[in-house]
């Protein structure tokens, strides 16, 4: 479903990389009134090596609008819940073995989202796993061709969350 940014919102962003087709870095931002909050997995090494780090900043706007190429409204009405995000990201941090092969932003994302939902501060009414293919095919569907959407108004609201 179409829908515009709006503060107090919770989403899903999908930027282009590099690595062509398909390649995406995984960020949640959380919409507000002064721009937004990103939290994210980073690797910060070398190509060919691997030291992740937890990023998390202010934004003036949408966080990586250059590059974005879609984005998955998947939280509604977070007032007043930066802190209950922040507190849960950091237990899912503390926990991710960011030394595995299999560790990746996307997949810190999904855990951070069934933290959330878990916790009730976003509501998931399919799996994580469906919410994960969900924002693939709006990447897809948006521009087949990944070229970024930037700041516009085209964003989606996710089926999969109440």
């Amino acid at each position: 479903m179409d829908s515009t940014w709006q503060d107090n919102k919770l989403y899903i962003l999908l930027l282009s990389r590099e690595g062509g087709s398909g390649s995406f870095h995984w960020v949640s931002f959380l919409k507000e009134s002064n721009g937004g909050y990103v939290f994210h997995a980073v690797d910060g090494a070398p190509k060919g090596h691997r030291q992740w780090r937890l990023e998390r900043a202010q934004s003036p706007g949408v966080y990586g609008a250059e590059r974005l190429v879609a984005a998955l409204e998947v939280g509604d009405d977070m007032h007043g819940l930066r802190s209950a995000i922040d507190e849960a990201t950091n237990e899912v941090w503390a926990k991710a073995d960011t030394s595995s092969e299999s560790f990746d932003c996307r997949k810190f994302l999904m855990d951070c989202l069934a933290e959330f939902d878990q916790r009730g501060i976003i509501a998931i009414k399919g799996s994580i796993n469906q919410v994960q293919e969900e924002a693939l095919a709006v990447a897809m569907l948006n521009d087949p061709l990944l070229k970024p959407i930037g700041q516009g108004r085209r964003v989606y609201k996710s089926r999969f969350s109440k």
